[in-house]
């Protein structure tokens, strides 16, 4: 199944991780804020990325998500990181893969995405079809734990990509020109948006410091 409009390589990926939330409300309605705001910045690439990591309930979930996020966002790329999941026959632009569910065979007909943490596992996903990939975590997620793999680790993957990489982990808007300084082609967040008091400020803050860049 194709996408139902252009999916470029997004300079600022928004990951709406449901588990960086206490209920599906506000997983739901953060969506749907975020979501607005993000499609006032035309001239940023911005793409969506609904992540449902429990499989209970996860096809309901991922089916209000969509709903929610295409309310809001008119003409937001939206990706679905679902295990298990149909993302095209649910409304998706696109799939994105846990390292652990990156595809064997080539899949290119739907655009996907993926997360990586390694050099070995990018290469599984450009084999795989991948048009860009999230590395990381770069620094600690403040809203998760996980050990920090650094910039040194992000310049490296990078340097041996065959296709965009994002950085993912801790990139706060003021660590997003040294993402951007290593080689990464845009940066993916959680908290930095999702969990701020003011989502649209954080969105213009990161906005300003990718377009300097």
């Amino acid at each position: 199944m194709t996408a139902s409009r252009p999916v470029g390589v997004p300079r600022l990926y928004l990951v709406a991780a449901r588990a960086a939330f206490a209920a599906d409300l506000d997983w739901l309605d953060a969506i749907e804020r975020v979501a607005a705001h993000a499609a006032a910045h035309r001239d940023l690439p911005i793409a969506l990325q609904i992540r449902i990591e429990t499989p209970d309930g996860a096809g309901r979930r991922a089916a209000a998500a969509i709903e929610r996020a295409r309310r809001a966002g008119a003409g937001l790329a939206v990706f679905l990181n679902a295990d298990g999941l149909d993302a095209g026959s649910l409304g998706y632009d696109g799939v994105h893969w846990a390292e652990r569910c990156i595809p064997e065979a080539p899949s290119c007909v739907f655009p996907g995405a993926a997360s990586v943490h390694s050099v070995a596992a990018l290469r599984r996903a450009e084999a795989a079809g991948a048009r860009f990939a999230a590395f990381g975590p770069v620094w600690s997620p403040s809203w998760k734990p996980g050990p920090a793999r650094g910039l040194e680790d992000l310049a490296q993957v990078v340097r041996e990509a065959q296709i965009p990489v994002l950085a993912i982990g801790g990139v706060t808007p003021e660590r997003v020109a040294e993402c951007l300084h290593a080689g990464a082609a845009g940066v993916a967040v959680v908290s930095g948006v999702f969990h701020d008091r003011a989502p649209a400020a954080a969105l213009a803050r990161y906005a300003a410091v990718l377009a300097a860049g």
